[in-house]
């Protein structure tokens, strides 16, 4: 028996993990898998604590009570938060003033203030010690959090937020 050489194996792998990510991508794009999934829609948001910058205000759930909060943790040097912010920003925007956005950070205060300055991007901002990143178990970035009006999980995204999740 003859086994196939290294460029027919790659070929087949690589014709493998192509159809892979076509279902994958068919899956998320119907909405028969989500994007996040670390909460069950409806359940209570964790209550949390961060610092609003530049003012270094406590900031938690309750002071967003009544309104759509839109939590997104960030980084400065996360190329795909970089990406996002700006479709955030414009969705802004669309949305109203019934959404609040909320970005949460670790990174250096200074240097957050610096790029949403030189972005132009104006939402409210947050410097967290790592507890807001830990109640909502916070493992890869950007990831949004959708929370209504009276403090309940209406969405969870990693990455690629949409309109529909927020509405």
């Amino acid at each position: 028996m003859k086994f196939p050489d290294r460029t027919t194996l790659f070929k087949r792998g690589f014709d493998a993990l192509l159809i892979i990510a076509v279902v994958y991508a068919l899956l998320l794009a119907t909405g028969i898998i989500r994007r996040g999934g670390r909460f069950e829609e409806g359940r209570p948001a964790p209550n949390f604590k961060v610092q609003s910058l530049p003012d270094g205000q406590s900031l938690g759930l309750s002071d967003f009570a009544g309104k759509t909060l839109v939590v997104t943790f960030f980084s400065t040097t996360c190329p795909s938060c970089k990406r996002e912010l700006p479709e955030l920003d414009a969705m802004k925007d669309e949305v109203g003033d019934d959404v609040e956005f909320l970005i949460i950070t670790n990174d250096n205060p200074q240097r957050v203030l610096t790029y949403m300055e030189s972005h132009d991007l104006d939402f409210h901002v947050a410097w967290d010690d790592g507890s807001a990143h830990d109640a909502f178990a916070v493992d890869t970035i950007p990831y949004n959090v959708v929370i209504n009006p009276e403090g309940a999980i209406r969405a969870d995204v990693i990455g690629g937020l949409r309109i529909s999740d927020i509405l």
